[in-house]
């Protein structure tokens, strides 16, 4: 600045100076051009906070700072940001900070300053790790005030940290930057925009018209700053200003002098035609003086920003945003897919794009279809559907590839990344996986899930042993206990009836009645009665005394009861086979050894069995084996060696297409929500979470999951069944029995034989005679 006044000092037949530079050499340029009264307009490259007297001939060539700052918080809440950092330098005004927290406060959003150099000028050494703390903490809305050379510094450092995203908000207050400059410093399809003002239209016809040409030759909008332009503003209204002075009668060529110190009387009068300029049409734009601000203003404080109309198009910068200085609104002049956007590169959709999928089978959600060299897959099932719903709503095409290893994604010993689509998306290979990946605390550190499709728990896919036979069904009815019990009754009953007979007065036996028989008081002929009316073939006699009838009575009673109980679940035994389900639990799986625990690599169950340290799952993963695939895991089973241990809904797709070969056990575990996989603070994540929100609020979600998984009973543990006509296999314990008492019939002629011819004896010896 001292170099300034120096420089102007020395020069003599001054007229009017304009100054083009940072407040504080501003001030005082103006404290020397007041002492010699020459008029002075003042371009500051950033918003100067301090305020300038009509007295002091001086004018601002830009607009009052607070509808700067009113235009840049108006900005950042049209994107309904909650929270703003503000980056800035040592150049600017500690004033001015205040003023942007303070609007910001009363707009209901929080701030937060960054100095990002120090007071000696250099850069602070950790901005990257503080825009990577940016990422961790949400913070989505930056603003920049700072000087050029620092504005691009920052934005060169937010693209090497991933703050620059579809989903990040950059806007910079203009200090005397053009558009084509952070064209150079921002990546494609990113937000950033530019808040200026001090000229009208500067991107309307008109901003690079004969006067604008005059001062820059090559006239460019993307790299003609405002300026630049309002430094055409000021030779315009100084010139004017001059011209009208000079047909003054009282007009006096300039003498201005700094040594000796001379004033030039006309200085005043060129002044006041500054100060009284209103409406004056520069070919360029409307020129007109504020006389309570001290500045001149324009029409209004546009705001532009960047677009790309495809993603793979040049990066441009369009009017997005006007500010009316007078009524305070901000117009949003952008509109896409029917929003008003005052970022134009706000996330709406993929435009087109082809977005690429990882995602492993899992049936029935992902069927792979058809498979080709190159790892990418056609699918069918619940994802396709999930994907076209997806697609149509934000513009984009898919390709789905096979996870390289083959597995869901883990952590991967002495790797910082991890294994399958988890690891591809964390690298970047694919955009999203999209497959029920189990959200869980050591994958979300790597990257972010959707909101959840549904709740998912692990279970058991056992192979179903062989049915039982059916050979002795005939007896099934009735436990061994209780056919125990029935023989031992008959005897009891027997003897019990045969004791009272024996020894009651009245028996027609005891009594020497005529018509008395001596079966009456033989044990053997009770047995052999009691026998056949349990049979209910009747019997030879009667006994004549009440006593040993009453047990009769009894007996016959017992008879119809047991009788009835036996036949009316008879049928049902010998059309159905029963098969016991031996393993139900983890604990009954870890308990035995014929069928070994099998899990798919990779996976989130892969991971937790392993790293367990106790109970049960420490056992599960002592005897587990590994399978590289989930359908890998799931074809195994049916060899009958293995239980499958993964999904609960892949296992109830496979178990209710095959309940003769598996069944699934009664216990389910390790619940949790299954999601899809974005890399972290992904562009797209929340505009694909608010589609699936809506899915889940219409019950678009629920109805493809009833049309891929029925209401149907699936098959189970404990005891299984199953209905058959009544054939050989279920009457044929019947027979054997018959035959075996045949048998025993022929035995019993032997032993008689026996008795009467080798041994000689009469029969009536035998004592079971």
């Amino acid at each position: 600045a001292t170099q300034i006044v120096k420089s102007m000092c020395e020069q003599t037949g001054l007229s009017g100076v304009i100054a083009v530079g940072q407040c504080s050499t501003l001030m005082q340029i103006s404290a020397a051009t007041k002492t010699m009264q020459l008029p002075l307009i003042s371009l500051p490259s950033g918003i100067c906070k301090e305020q300038y007297s009509s007295t002091d001939y001086s004018v601002f060539g830009m607009h009052d700072p607070l509808h700067m700052v009113n235009a840049a918080v108006k900005t950042m809440a049209a994107t309904s940001a909650s929270e703003v950092v503000i980056f800035f330098d040592s150049k600017q005004s500690i004033m001015v900070l205040q003023d942007l927290q303070n609007s910001f406060t009363k707009h209901g959003i929080s701030s937060l300053t960054f100095q990002v150099d120090t007071n000696s000028g250099a850069l602070v050494t950790d901005l990257n790790a503080h825009m990577t703390r940016l990422l961790k903490k949400k913070v989505f809305h930056m603003l920049v005030l700072a000087e050029p050379a620092n504005v691009f510094a920052i934005l060169d450092h937010a693209n090497a940290s991933l703050v620059m995203q579809q989903n990040y908000f950059w806007l910079i207050i203009d200090t005397g930057i053009a558009k084509g400059q952070i064209r150079h410093h921002i990546i494609s399809n990113s937000n950033v925009a530019l808040v200026r003002g001090g000229t009208t239209g500067i991107n309307v016809p008109g901003s690079c018209s004969a006067p604008v040409r005059d001062v820059f030759d090559s006239c460019d909008t993307d790299w003609i700053r405002t300026l630049d332009t309002r430094f055409v503003d000021a030779v315009e209204a100084l010139a004017k200003a001059l011209n009208d002075a000079v047909t003054e009668s009282t007009f006096n060529v300039s003498n201005a002098a700094c040594n000796p110190l001379q004033v030039w009387s006309s200085g005043p009068s060129v002044y006041s035609k500054l100060t009284s300029m209103s409406g004056y049409n520069s070919n360029r734009g409307v020129i007109s003086f504020n006389s309570t601000t001290g500045h001149f203003d324009s029409q209004g404080i546009e705001v532009v920003g960047s677009f790309n109309q495809k993603l793979s198009s040049p990066i441009q910068f369009i009017q997005s945003g006007m500010y009316n200085t007078q009524s305070g609104a901000l117009s949003v002049l952008f509109r896409e897919k029917g929003v008003s956007l005052v970022f134009p590169n706000t996330f709406l959709g993929f435009k087109n794009e082809t977005i690429r999928i990882c995602s492993t089978e899992i049936l029935p959600f992902t069927i792979y279809r058809q498979t080709f060299p190159n790892k990418t897959v056609i699918v069918g099932g619940m994802l396709k559907d999930v994907l076209d719903i997806l697609a149509a709503r934000l513009d984009f095409r898919y390709s789905v590839k096979v996870p390289d290893d083959g597995q869901w994604g883990g952590p991967q010993a002495g790797k910082s990344y991890f294994s399958g689509c988890v690891g591809e998306v964390q690298r970047g290979i694919v955009s999203i996986g999209g497959s029920t990946f189990t959200k869980t605390a050591i994958r979300d550190s790597v990257v972010d899930f959707s909101t959840p499709l549904f709740q998912e728990a692990n279970g058991i896919l056992v192979p179903r042993p062989p049915p039982e036979s059916k050979l002795w069904n005939v007896y099934a009815p009735f436990k061994y206990d209780v056919w125990i019990l029935v023989i031992i009754f008959i005897f009891v009953c027997a003897a019990v009836t045969w004791v009272l007979a024996y020894f009651s007065p009245f028996t027609a036996y005891n009594l020497r009645l005529e018509f008395a028989i001596a079966d009456e008081i033989w044990l053997q002929e009770y047995i052999w009665s009691i026998v056949g009316s349990f049979m209910q073939q009747g019997q030879d006699f009667y006994p004549f005394a009440m006593s040993p009838r009453a047990v009769l009575a009894f007996w016959w009673m017992f008879t119809v009861i047991i009788y009835g109980t036996y036949t009316g679940d008879l049928t049902a035994h010998l059309t159905i086979s029963f098969t016991d389900l031996p393993i139900k639990t983890l604990s009954d799986l870890v308990a035995q050894s014929a069928v070994k625990p099998l899990v798919p690599e990779g996976t989130n169950l892969d991971t937790l069995l392993s790293s367990s340290t106790g109970g049960v799952y420490r056992q599960v993963a002592d005897k587990m084996l590994m399978s590289d695939t989930l359908p890998g895991c799931i074809e195994q089973t049916f060899q009958g060696k293995e239980a499958c241990l993964t999904d609960y809904t892949a296992l109830l797709y496979v178990a209710r297409a095959n309940c003769s070969k598996v069944y699934i056990a009664d216990e389910i575990f390790n619940t949790a929500t299954v999601a899809f996989m974005y890399p972290e603070d992904a562009y797209f994540g929340a505009n694909i979470d608010f589609q699936f929100q809506k899915m889940h609020e219409t019950g678009i979600m629920q109805k493809l999951f009833n049309t891929y998984w029925s209401s149907d009973a699936v098959c189970s543990s404990g005891s299984s069944t199953e209905a058959d006509s009544i054939n050989l296999e279920g009457s044929g314990g019947c027979f054997i029995v018959a035959l075996a008492f045949y048998g025993l019939g022929l035995l019993t002629l032997l032993v008689e034989l026996l008795w009467t011819k080798a041994l000689k004896r009469h029969p009536l010896d035998c004592v079971v005679y």
